[in-house]
């Protein structure tokens, strides 16, 4: 199979995991999940994909309000699943949804950090830039809390209902 195919397959893959989860069948998605990267062979291409994948289903389930799985647990390798040169654009951030969760479970610190790494690699992402906010704000950070909405509506990345 060319690299070409196997990267519709698995963003194919990983859009419909995804998709499960935000349409209420989060334990069949993940469970699936499971099952595809326990049937893989060492060193397939693939396994990076499916276990960001996974990542990104129990992090939204959580998120959700459905633990899928013990936070302390999904936030042990708190880096995000490498890249490899298949599967889909990187639309749900890791960082990301890991700061959420954090920020969900009461750890603002935490969430900060991850929000700040996120803006490290993406740098004037709305998300990340208010997900910081909301984190220092949770944090009682009150000044840091104003920079990165400043920061916002300066490079115009601002989201349209807050501005």
């Amino acid at each position: 199979m060319s690299d070409r195919e196997r990267s519709f397959i698995m963003g194919a893959s990983y859009r419909a995991a995804i998709a499960a989860v935000m349409c209420g069948r989060e334990a069949t998605a993940i469970e699936a999940l499971r099952k595809r990267i326990a049937e893989l062979p060492a060193g397939d291409a693939s396994g990076p994909v499916l276990k960001g994948a996974l990542l990104h289903a129990e992090l939204l389930t959580y998120i959700g309000g459905k633990p899928a799985a013990n936070l302390d647990t999904l936030l042990a390798d708190p880096s995000p699943p490498s890249r490899s040169r298949v599967g889909p654009p990187a639309t749900l951030r890791t960082e990301e949804l890991l700061g959420q969760a954090r920020l969900k479970a009461g750890r603002p610190r935490e969430a900060i950090a991850a929000y700040e790494r996120a803006l490290r690699l993406t740098p004037n992402r709305s998300n990340a830039l208010l997900g910081l906010a909301r984190s220092r704000r949770a944090a009682g950070d009150g000044q840091g809390q104003r920079r990165p909405t400043a920061d916002c509506s300066t490079t115009g990345a601002m989201p349209m209902r807050l501005r």
